[in-house]
């Protein structure tokens, strides 16, 4: 159920006047229109001006739909209490239809995408319509100035009449929202669409021709209206749409055109089918065209961000097919094997690999791609690679995997490890170099922490002095080996340790394992 706010802010008070203003106005510019009875025009407008201002401004200022609707009805022939009738009908189908697209399409107030444009003109203009059709001839009856046996043709021409406003009207507003002047390819796009334009005014006011030749010119600017909505953009379409639009009903309410003459039911339904064909074709081609172009954007946009980022790594990268065939090598990994990127791309990855690699590579690829077991690990492997030069230098490899064309690709990131590698091994030399000197040392070194006097290693005379195996003292401490003989001597030597940062020439007295004193 749809509640009346007790308080609108300033804003929402200002839209709601300002929606009920517009709705005023152009019904009583599509009243003139009326067709079958004078509440029941061929294109009402005023639908697709509530349902733009709604989706556009949110559903809250529906009043402004009532109150335009009611005043515009309140001033024909057909009574308050009908006129109340027909305003909440089209105050159901403008809120139904905003709710509908936003609750399915999630509005983006921009129909540049081809499932809200479908839910635009399907379900929203041939459903929510039904609403206004509905309560309107049944407002319409009750009233007196509708004959039951015109009830159905008047049903028919309200529903597509507001559906075309749907249609026509809604995307022109919300495609043109922004009060900024057109862009220069928006100026040329309306250029183009004005030549189906020019070919409707023809057919149906300038040109006067015998039935067939009008019903020839009436059939060609269909397909025009569609070349013109390839060629254009969705804001041009939405103008050429609504001048169309405007020239079929301007023409056939003048007793110009291909459906003028013809039986007034039948003239109606021809005009609005064909109206509401042509605006179905050309936007969905439009909408259509903009989703297109916006991928494509996105799509350009992705890869120009993937080259920079792939451009300026420090790695290097490549992406390599099932066959070993280099597709992708990026500057760092040119450098890093020497090659330029002529060199690589498109070469066979054994170009870079150590030849005793390469037929186990092979095997390993076709393996996986046989069984889907992976022989090593591709979040990080150290394995050889071969330099332009010739000779062989250390990379660590993270592989990952990657569809491009339908077809599998293996993407690797590598690491020159050399530095890493020969700063390894120079630690190596010197912890063995360190080692070997500690143990020859014929003076006894002990290594312990600090705080708690834990033993972290001794030498061969330290452990000589003490009497001690090695694994007797590692991880032990002076608790449990008893070797301080004055628990106080050893926190002075400790607390001077600490202010200075080393102590020299100093005598201590120490235990040996069997108890004897060591001086």
């Amino acid at each position: 159920m749809i509640k009346l706010p007790t308080r609108f802010p300033n804003e929402s008070i200002r839209l709601i006047a300002a929606l009920a203003l517009a709705y005023f106005l152009a019904a009583k510019v599509g009243l003139a229109f009326a067709a079958l009875h004078p509440n029941v025009t061929t294109a009402w407008m005023p639908s697709g001006i509530a349902l733009a201002f709604l989706l556009l401004r949110g559903t809250r200022i529906w009043p402004g739909v009532l109150l335009g609707a009611f005043a515009v009805n309140a001033t024909t022939a057909v009574g308050l209490e009908a006129a109340v009738l027909i305003s909440i009908g089209n105050t159901m189908e403008a809120v139904a239809g905003a709710l509908f697209m936003r609750r399915f399409a999630g509005f983006h107030a921009n129909l540049n995408q081809v499932r809200g444009m479908l839910l635009l003109l399907l379900p929203v203009a041939l459903g929510a319509t039904m609403f206004a059709a509905t309560l309107g001839v049944y407002a319409l009856l009750l009233s007196g100035t509708l004959n039951a046996a015109a009830a159905p043709a008047a049903w028919l021409t309200w529903w597509l009449g507001d559906a075309i406003g749907i249609v026509i009207v809604t995307p022109l507003i919300v495609c043109w929202r922004r009060p900024s002047l057109p862009r220069s390819h928006d100026a040329a796009h309306i250029f183009l669409i004005l030549v189906p334009v020019a070919m409707a005014l023809a057919t149906f006011i300038v040109v006067p021709a015998p039935r067939w030749i009008e019903n020839v010119l009436v059939l060609i600017t269909f397909p025009t209206a569609v070349w013109a909505a390839l060629a254009t953009g969705m804001r041009a379409v939405t103008v050429g749409n609504f001048l169309i639009a405007s020239v079929v009903i301007v023409a056939t309410t003048m007793g110009r055109g291909p459906f003028a003459g013809l039986p007034d039911v039948e003239a109606i339904l021809l005009q609005q089918s064909y109206i509401y064909a042509l605006a179905l074709a050309t936007l969905l081609l439009a909408a259509e065209r903009a989703e297109r172009k916006y991928a494509e954007k996105n799509m350009r946009e992705s890869e120009e961000r993937f080259r920079s980022v792939w451009e300026t790594t420090n790695d290097g990268a490549l992406i390599v097919d099932e066959a070993h065939v280099i597709h992708f090598a990026n500057p760092a990994a040119c450098e890093m094997f020497g090659y330029t990127r002529e060199d690589l791309v498109g070469q066979p990855l054994a170009r870079i690999q150590p030849h005793g690699l390469q037929a186990k590579h092979q095997a390993a690829v076709a393996r996986y791609l046989e069984t889907g077991v992976r022989g090593l690990d591709w979040n990080g492997v150290e394995l050889s690679a071969r330099h332009r030069h010739g000779h062989e230098f250390p990379v660590e490899i993270v592989f990952s995997e990657m569809l491009l064309e339908g077809r599998r690709h293996f993407v690797g990131f590598i690491r020159d490890i050399t530095k890493r590698k020969a700063a390894d091994k120079e630690l190596r030399d010197s912890q063995a170099l360190f080692s070997r000197v500690f143990e020859a040392s014929p003076v006894a070194i002990v290594i312990s922490r600090i705080s708690d006097g834990h033993f972290f290693e001794a030498n061969r005379a330290g452990l000589k002095m003490f009497g001690y195996q090695r694994d007797e003292v590692l991880c032990k401490n002076n608790n449990d080996l008893h070797i301080w003989i004055d628990a106080d001597q050893r926190h002075a030597l400790v607390e001077r340790l600490r202010e200075s940062g080393r102590v020299e020439g100093v005598e201590l007295k120490l235990r040996h394992r069997d108890g004897t004193l060591l001086d």
